[in-house]
């Protein structure tokens, strides 16, 4: 995610005008490793326990929400929430 922030605005790959970064990932509404409901909804898609949400993560490295909307990951077979978040370069 680092080196992405720096391509950003590198003119070789992106624009001296870009002013922040997006990204979109799962929501934390199912990383709730007590919660019935995400247990089974992992466990239907065959993993064993419920995974950790990377939002911390992202947000450790200064991104922020911005909006939540519920997307189809075609993999999945479901439509799931996604978080989109955001980190305004400097």
């Amino acid at each position: 995610m680092l080196e992405l922030q720096k391509y950003a605005s590198d003119p070789r790959y992106g624009s001296r005008n870009c002013k922040a970064v997006t990204l979109d990932t799962l929501s934390d509404r199912y990383n709730k490793p007590d919660d019935p409901e995400c247990i089974a909804l992992w466990r239907n898609i065959g993993y064993e326990k419920v995974p950790r949400s990377n939002i911390p993560w992202y947000e450790s490295l200064g991104f922020r929400r911005y909006e939540e909307e519920r997307l189809r990951y075609h993999d999945a077979g479901s439509s799931w929430y996604a978080v989109y978040m955001r980190k305004e370069l400097v």
